[in-house]
């Protein structure tokens, strides 16, 4: 059998009279059905201005259904996708923004797209098609949604008797007997949608089938609850007679029970806290039921804690001041040295709104230990008038620390967010993550996952803790991670955060951190007046080379902290009055040097190099040294190396051998040799490409035995066509290179423009030699090196031309040779014919 939703007289059964696009009245709570009616009050401005448009009734318009709250604008994406095509057979103005119609239904269309949705709904539509059914399956599903709408209408008062009859009679009709229950029972907007969606005749039915059903059980137990409340009535009205009694005692006991004030002073807090609708009513809850548990019982405490924890965290309350950028620098250069673009990045970060920082990154320090990552966080949050918190992530064992126990455990509380803003009483501090590269150890559990909850710029509004059991807002929380390397972070981490690199520390600026921070604070700290104790230059700069080996300031405090302990001590008995710490005061204090500084070489040697290398305690010396013995042309390493040095050094050595003839050295010696090149300090891991150029170099001394200047310094990285490539931390590796003696480095040329890095009283004493080829090193460093004698080319070639002039001087000596001999003939016959005078 044939579907159609066209009326009996055959209007608009064709589809042709139908336009392709139509104006719509957008509906929000009623569905019109084909061959139904339904009157509705119109207050939608886009509707009632259509209503003026649209004055004939008998032009068409399209009946469409937009789901959620109405606001005065239409939403594409919220209307339904099948409408209805229909007629408005009566309208009545009630007041000056309202309308009731009265809307007669036709046939199923479907919405293809809006054309437009302002001032008015124009829809873009098609007529739906004939759909084919069975009708011995129809006829089975109309049966049972037959008997189950006759149940429910006698089951509830709510509908009239002769609703059965109007049913019976349309059971001939299947797709009309859907949509005439649909339409008269009391069904949800939703559900009513769903069937009008139903194109199908049989998904139609069976889709009708389910909601009477569920209607039924409804009602059923709608039915079940009645009886129910009507026993319990008697019972609910001796229960509030009983409460008001007991009401009536507390109040006589309120001067002897402390938990009756306990609850009054809770009450008081719930209506003072400005809590969230949510959060308020649980709490009330939670103290109704405290009001009946006795004070000795182990949940009472527990009540009584998670309410208080609740009134206690800050749900709305803000202490931030208005930013002001200038303020906000000065102070930022006035109580933490150096680091001026980690200052002004950090401080970019910490400046936007809240609004700003949705679906942004957050930034992340990183820098070897000591180099003052967490203070200089701390010293912004104070730059922009907020409290400060702080979570070593690196000590933690377990998720709840983070995310809190649930109440069924003993003793459970919030997790340390809460906790803290909890503590600081305010819902936007400056909050840092410290040590976010040691979550990804594997003997640690991961907890990348709920701190990308609590930090994602788009997610932190709902951070749920296992403890409240209600979403908290962190996006107030301004939240600076950091971390001792960028590869430990993980990668789900890394995505969201923007690494602020905080470089090692020069000796010059340590010295002038201790002066200006480190000492004021510890005499501080140790009831010393700053004119009672002063450090020498000397001293300071003692503690600095021969006591610490760091790019931070952690043993340098350290260090200077025993030193002013040993003031204190000695002040507290008598001692002294005034304490001015010298260099040869420390080693007294301090004991024996732990360190000695590296030093340059006396004299240029064979095979000797002084490398420049950058640690996690900065910048320092790296002498790469090389023999070549007889053998097999096996090359050796020595010094714990890593891979990528160890492929670093066997692209030096191909390089070298490549240009044996231009370096003078015999190919065939490559291969009779055996080099043994060694980075010494074994005991410390060495990786990295970085000293390549060193090795290199080293590699043709030994073989050319020439030696290699001592007053250079190298760094750079090579490639296998003797490419000189950039390297990392420049400036770290020249103060290493100032603090020994040498003052002529030779780097790669584009790493130039890292030099504007440098503090003036290095960069004004130190020699740059830029290079891009490693041949111009070996001309630069290697000593009694002159390519265009020392090529075995140029010398084969002179040997060549000597002999092709040896072979053109031969004629002229045998020429002369034949003009010697005639003449000597001649002068023999000439005496022949002469007399021989006499003896």
């Amino acid at each position: 059998m044939e579907d159609t939703d066209h009326t009996v007289n055959g209007r608009f059964a064709s589809g042709d009279e139908i336009p392709a696009d139509l104006p719509c009245l957008v509906l929000n709570s009623a569905v019109l059905f084909p061959q139904g009616t339904v009157t509705v009050r119109l207050r939608m401005p886009y509707n009632i201005q259509l209503l003026e448009e649209v004055t004939d009734p008998e032009t068409p318009v399209c009946i469409v259904n937009m789901t959620g709250e109405l606001d005065g604008k239409i939403h594409p994406d919220r209307l339904s996708r099948v409408g209805t095509l229909a007629t408005v057979i009566n309208r009545r103005c009630l007041d000056a923004d309202s309308v009731r119609v009265t809307l007669e239904g036709h046939r199923r269309l479907t919405i293809r797209e809006m054309v437009r949705v302002t001032p008015t709904a124009v829809a873009n539509i098609r007529p739906l098609d004939r759909h084919h059914y069975d009708p011995v399956r129809a006829k089975r599903l109309v049966n049972d949604c037959y008997s189950l709408a006759r149940r429910l209408v006698e089951k509830s008062s709510a509908y009239p008797a002769d609703y059965t009859n109007i049913f019976h009679l349309s059971q001939d009709q299947p797709p009309r007997f859907a949509d005439l229950v649909a339409s008269v029972l009391h069904f949800s907007i939703q559900d009513r949608l769903r069937v009008l969606e139903a194109v199908d005749v049989i998904d139609r039915l069976t889709l009708l089938k389910a909601i009477l059903r569920d209607e039924l059980v409804g009602e059923t137990m709608a039915e079940e609850l009645g009886q129910r409340a009507r026993v319990s009535v008697e019972r609910h009205q001796r229960e509030l007679f009983l409460r008001a009694q007991l009401q009536e005692i507390r109040k006589e006991l309120a001067h002897s029970d402390p938990s009756t004030s306990e609850i009054a002073r809770l009450e008081q807090r719930i209506g003072e806290a400005n809590l969230p609708d949510d959060v308020e009513a649980r709490a009330r809850g939670e103290l109704e039921r405290l009001e009946i548990i006795s004070t000795a019982s182990a949940e009472y405490v527990g009540i009584r804690n998670y309410v208080n924890w609740l009134v206690s965290l800050p749900w709305r309350r803000t202490t931030a001041p208005p930013f002001n950028a200038q303020v906000a620098l000065q102070t930022l250069d006035r109580e933490f040295y150096g680091q001026k673009k980690a200052k002004k990045l950090l401080l970019e970060f910490l400046a936007l709104t809240t609004e700003a920082r949705k679906g942004g990154s957050i930034p992340c320090l990183v820098g070897p230990p000591g180099s003052g990552k967490t203070r200089l966080a701390r010293v912004a949050a104070r730059a922009l008038g907020r409290k400060f918190i702080s979570i070593d992530l690196g000590v933690l064992r377990s998720e709840t620390t983070l995310k809190g126990n649930r109440r069924t455990f003993p003793g459970a509380m919030p997790g340390r967010f809460l906790r803290l803003l909890a503590e600081k009483n305010t819902a936007d501090p400056v909050c840092v993550l410290e040590e976010v590269d040691l979550i990804s150890d594997p003997d640690r559990p991961d907890l990348s996952g709920i701190i990308l909850e609590a930090i994602d710029p788009g997610e932190d509004m709902g951070f749920l803790d296992y403890y409240l059991g209600f979403p908290f807002d962190l996006s107030q929380v301004m939240f600076v991670a950091t971390a001792n390397s960028e590869d430990g972070v993980p990668e789900i981490l890394a995505e969201l955060v923007e690494f602020i690199e905080l470089p090692g520390y020069l000796d010059d600026d340590k010295r002038e951190i201790a002066f200006h921070h480190l000492i004021p604070d510890l005499s501080k700290r140790h009831a010393l007046d700053p004119e009672e104790v002063s450090f020498t230059i000397g001293a300071v700069r003692k503690i600095i080379r021969e006591y610490t080996l760091e790019a931070g300031l952690a043993d340098l405090r350290k260090n200077l902290e025993a030193i002013i302990r040993r003031i204190a001590a000695e002040k507290a008995v008598g001692k002294k009055k005034y304490f001015r710490i010298s260099a040869n005061m420390v080693e007294k204090i301090l004991g024996t040097p732990i360190y000695i500084p590296e030093m340059a070489e006396t004299r240029p040697e064979v095979g000797v190099a002084t490398g420049l290398a950058w640690t996690h305690t900065g910048g320092d010396l790296m002498m790469i040294e090389a023999l070549k013995m007889n053998g097999s042309g096996t090359v050796t390493t020595t010094g714990y190396l890593g891979d990528v040095m160890k492929e670093s050094i066997q692209a030096a050595h191909s390089y070298v051998r490549s240009k044996s003839d231009w370096l003078g050295i015999r190919y065939s010696d490559f291969g009779n040799h055996d080099i043994h090149i060694h980075f010494p300090s074994g005991a410390i891991p060495k990786d990295g490409p970085s000293a390549g150029l060193t090795v290199c170099l080293v590699i043709a001394s030994v073989m050319s035995d020439r030696p290699i200047r001592n007053d250079h310094a190298f760094t750079g990285e090579v490639s296998l066509r003797g490419k000189v490539l950039p390297v990392g931390g420049l400036k770290e590796k020249i103060a290493a290179a100032y603090r020994a003696g040498i003052y002529k480095i030779v780097m790669p040329k584009q790493n130039v423009k890292d030099l504007k890095e440098l503090p003036r009283s290095i960069a004004k004493k130190m020699r740059y030699i830029p290079v891009e080829n490693v041949d111009e090193v070996f001309e630069v460093a290697l000593l009694d090196f002159d390519p265009a004698q020392q090529s075995l080319e140029s010398l084969l070639r002179q040997e060549l031309e000597k002999a092709i002039n040896a072979e053109k001087d031969k004629p002229a000596k045998r020429t002369r040779k034949r003009e010697a001999t005639l003449s000597r003939s001649k002068s023999r016959k000439t005496n022949r014919g002469k007399k021989r005078p006499k003896k």
